[in-house]
């Protein structure tokens, strides 16, 4: 079946140099099937670079990915796609279908879970992770920071590196605290929750052979759940005793002592 055909419009260079705010004051802005898109640069010269293939593409009649809003056939391949960039994409796909509280709370695991998928000996940068709070968002590309992109682009793993034994790790110290202390166990929870989340559509999406992530046990979850009805069941007999044992009726039952 063929895929529908898309309109894809790029317009002039914008230069927002007057915006004191704006650290890359030069912007290429363009529309995919009416959605607005953009990506801004540190000078006029980057932005043309930029802009000029994009319009090539539109030329050839290209495809362009609905996800990265580029052309198709400026993707690598999957496997080489690093942390990063995948959350990113996989955000994007997700973002719509989410309330605001939902997207808050994936974006903060996703930003954990990126400064931990790095290669080893790799120490994040300070600010990274409340970086990534803002930069991981869909159309955040005027807020990101080019030290701590470059930072990632050179040392978070590529997806096809993420095999049994680097998962396992990356699990492990989902559940730790920056001190090294365990983190409550319904909030590393949650973030192992999304973080597998993302891997698995990177499984899916051909990217990663098989699964890797650890598999919680169900049988040490089912003896948890039977020491806990155990222990409830005897703290409620010791207390049904205890009411017997106090009520008037059960004092006035029991037989006078006889007097000489």
């Amino acid at each position: 079946m063929a895929r529908p055909m898309q309109m894809v419009r790029v317009y002039g260079v914008q230069d927002r140099r007057s915006t004191v705010q704006a650290k890359l004051p030069w912007v290429v802005r363009y529309t995919i099937d009416g959605r607005h898109r953009s990506k801004s640069f540190r000078t006029r010269a980057e932005a043309e670079r930029y802009r000029g293939p994009l319009l090539q593409a539109v030329h050839a009649g290209e495809r362009f990915d609905v996800t990265t809003c580029e052309p198709e056939s400026w993707q690598m391949p999957l496997r080489d796609v690093r942390v990063h960039e995948w959350s990113r994409r996989w955000l994007a796909d997700q973002w719509q279908e989410w309330q605001p509280r939902t997207r808050a709370s994936a974006t903060e695991a996703l930003a954990r879970f990126i400064t931990i998928a790095v290669e080893h000996g790799a120490k994040p940068p300070e600010g990274l992770r409340v970086y990534l709070h803002t930069a991981l968002a869909p159309g955040s590309e005027a807020a990101r920071d080019a030290q701590h992109e470059k930072w990632m682009a050179k040392n978070c793993l590529p997806l096809g590196e993420l095999d049994r034994e680097r998962i396992a790790d990356i699990d492990r110290k989902l559940g730790l605290k920056l001190d090294g202390s365990p983190m409550a166990a319904n909030t590393a929870n949650r973030i192992r929750i999304v973080a597998r989340a993302s891997v698995q559509a990177a499984i899916e999406a051909g990217a990663i052979a098989a699964d890797a992530w650890p598999q919680r046990s169900k049988t040490r979850a089912r003896r948890k759940v039977a020491r806990t009805r155990r222990s409830v069941d005897v703290r409620a007999r010791a207390r049904q005793r205890w009411r017997r044992r106090s009520t008037p009726s059960s004092l006035s039952s029991r037989p006078a002592r006889r007097t000489e």
